[in-house]
């Protein structure tokens, strides 16, 4: 998508998921709580567990493939990520999405 293409789209997905979030204020926990199982740190550990076993129940080719396919599925994203290069929302966007989620910098 070219830059400015997806603003409509965007916008019609944030201002869905903001009724969606005043009308069921239990669904922005839960789906919160699901965008978490996406993170690196779940899916590292997963991976680990799931190689593992494979290969405590002597299927270490299996156990191999399952490896490369996502040390290689990791890397393809990184690559289209730099590749794409993408900047983040800013504040505003962030503030609109998630009200009070942005930290304010501590005063001393």
């Amino acid at each position: 998508m070219a830059e400015g293409e997806r603003r409509a789209f965007d916008r019609a997905i944030l201002h869905a998921m903001q009724a969606l979030r005043d009308s069921h204020p239990w669904a922005a926990a839960v789906l919160r709580d699901l965008s978490g199982l996406g993170s690196t740190v779940v899916l590292t550990l997963c991976t680990t567990v799931t190689v593992g076993y494979l290969a405590l129940v002597a299927a270490r080719r299996m156990a191999g493939r399952v490896a490369v396919a996502v040390i290689t599925g990791a890397a393809g994203i990184s690559l289209l990520k730099a590749a794409f290069a993408r900047l983040r929302s800013d504040a505003v966007f962030a503030e609109m999405v998630a009200p009070g989620a942005i930290a304010q910098p501590q005063r001393p």
